[in-house]
């Protein structure tokens, strides 16, 4: 196998990566604010006009949720482009697998799906360094 051949396989591999860790994240990040939507109707005061009792609680609830969906589907549009081996589609995945792994790790002692958002990412990281340096000797 020629390594050209070679380098665009490990390229085709991380990105599919990218994509598969992205999207799973997102859309459990998308079902995470729907939840929280859910458990703040059911827990709200019956006089609430909403439905919903709206504190820094539930804001920063959405906002994880909001935050987490954000990054990842950043990190999947990057993928086609990692595919192609382009170095600003892996800079971009890179700095939003980063952005996600901040966020995540300290959630870990408080939820534990902060554990399995972690682990994607760190995965998710492993897939980058090895497009890196395919993306290198390319």
């Amino acid at each position: 196998m020629s390594p050209l051949l070679r380098y665009q396989r490990v390229l085709a591999a991380a990105a599919a990566l990218v994509l598969l860790a992205g999207l799973a994240i997102a859309i459990s990040s998308v079902l995470h604010i729907g939840g929280v939507i859910v458990e703040a109707r059911r827990n709200a005061p019956n006089g609430s006009v909403t439905g919903i009792q709206y504190d820094f609680r539930l804001y920063s609830l959405l906002l994880l949720g909001a935050l987490l969906a954000a990054l990842r589907l950043i990190t999947a549009s990057a993928a086609p482009g990692l595919a192609r081996g382009e170095g600003a589609a892996w800079r971009r995945a890179l700095w939003a697998t980063l952005a996600l792994l901040a966020v995540t790790l300290p959630l870990i002692p408080i939820q534990v799906f902060g554990l399995a958002f972690a682990l994607v990412s760190a995965v998710n990281l492993l897939g980058l360094v090895a497009a890196r340096r395919s993306l290198i000797r390319a």
